[in-house]
């Protein structure tokens, strides 16, 4: 074969080629696109809402008793005594009241002074793992005050924290009925953003249990739904599922849905997954944006923290970009003027400036004792004079929690019936 015929039929083989892993390439690109795209989120149909929710007076609500909650620590602190203090006990009245010695020893330690009992108008969630331990008069874990603290040069090594007991409000198991009935509040939004905006929004919550299992032997599956919209725009759409635990909820996949895109933040394995890829270890009783709306009011309902003026309710939330620790200060009650349900008494919750804040976006919460302490307003500031103002319109409720279809038993014959 002459050189010139070799080099054409070379030629001719890799265009055969070439085309062959083409047609393979966008043949299965097609293919691919036939198949349906695995989505984390479970479809569930929408529930049957019977009934309006009117105000009406608060139930009286059993505060848990047990040690003080703290606020939630990292797993590892490390205690730095700053300088020496040295206290003459003796010139000390020995009285019931606080002891000053210990309070200027718990300064110089870094570390809030032992009180007698938990104060009334403090409500601090302690967002720990439980503990399996017994929970011990408050007595046997407060150390007698030290009459002398001596600066180190070498600070001691890193000690553990200890997770609260079971006694402790938060985790303190609680019957699955507890949680609301499914409930959708539908809100008047008005707020400012490049201009004036007025439009609705509405946070819906539902349960169920799986096809098949009684409702108090499966694991109860809910979903928050949170949607804002103006005249003419979609600010956002914020969806959680997850399962409902003894003494909280779970989130599994947390979705928000923005004019820029749909993003995404996934719970698991002990870990919280972002949009990003990374990941970071998952603390207890972590919340997203959406289902903390459900979560707070649980707490408040069960008495597992006190809705009162100078309370302090902390918590973990994840987005897709991250997850930080919110403090909110109960900083009032007040007087809202509903449109529809009239004058409603609501604590409002302010949040505290994070350190490293994620953008402008915070939220200010109120909850109503009289309509199950359910969110009646939110205000989201959006950075500069932009904000969205929720006001509660109405509170529509199924009558009843979801019974999941029961599975009818066959029970077996008795030992005296026998074949007629």
């Amino acid at each position: 074969m002459k050189p010139a015929q070799a080099s054409d039929a070379a030629f001719r083989m890799a265009v055969v080629v070439a085309a062959v892993v083409s047609l393979h390439v966008f043949g299965l690109a097609w293919l691919q696109s036939l198949l349906p795209v695995p989505q984390p989120l479970v479809a569930m149909k929408d529930p049957l809402f019977t009934r309006l929710l009117a105000p009406a007076a608060p139930p009286v609500i059993p505060q848990a008793q047990g040690p003080a909650a703290q606020h939630p620590a990292p797993p590892k602190v490390r205690r730095n005594v700053l300088a020496a203090v040295q206290i003459d006990r003796s010139a000390l009245p020995q009285t019931g009241a606080p002891d000053p010695a210990a309070d200027l020893t718990a300064q110089a330690l870094q570390m809030p002074p032992p009180t007698p009992s938990p104060t009334p108008n403090t409500a601090i969630i302690a967002l720990s793992s439980p503990s399996t331990e017994s929970a011990a008069p408050d007595s046997a874990h407060e150390p007698p005050p030290p009459t002398r603290v001596a600066a180190e040069a070498n600070p001691p090594p890193l000690q553990e924290t200890k997770p609260p007991t079971a006694a402790s409000p938060l985790l303190a198991d609680l019957p699955r009925d507890s949680w609301p009935p499914d409930t959708r509040l539908s809100y008047n939004l008005s707020g400012f953003f490049r201009g004036d905006l007025h439009g609705s929004a509405r946070v819906q919550w539902q349960r169920e249990a799986p096809m098949g299992l009684a409702h108090d032997q499966a694991p109860l599956r809910y979903q928050v739904r949170f949607d804002l919209g103006a005249t003419g725009i979609t600010l956002m759409s914020m969806t959680s599922q997850g399962e409902v635990t003894a003494s909280s909820l779970m989130p599994k996949v947390y979705e928000e849905n923005l004019p820029n895109g749909l993003r995404r933040a996934t719970f698991g394995g002990g870990y919280v997954k972002f949009q990003d890829g990374s990941q970071a270890e998952m603390p207890p009783q972590v919340q997203d944006t959406a289902s903390q709306f459900v979560e707070l009011s649980h707490r408040f309902s069960t008495g597992r923290a006190r809705l009162a003026v100078g309370g302090v309710i902390s918590i973990w939330l994840a987005r897709p970009g991250g997850m930080d620790l919110w403090i909110y200060d109960i900083v009032e009650e007040e007087t809202l003027h509903t449109p529809n349900l009239g004058a409603v008494q609501a604590f409002r919750l302010r949040p505290r400036p994070l350190a490293n804040p994620r953008g402008p976006i915070a939220a200010e919460l109120w909850f109503a004792p009289s309509l199950q302490f359910l969110p009646v307003r939110v205000r989201i500031a959006l950075g500069g004079a932009n904000f969205v103002d929720l006001m509660v319109d109405r509170i529509e409720q199924s009558a009843t929690a979801p019974q999941a279809p029961q599975v009818p038993s066959v029970s077996p014959p008795s030992a005296s019936s026998g074949p007629h």
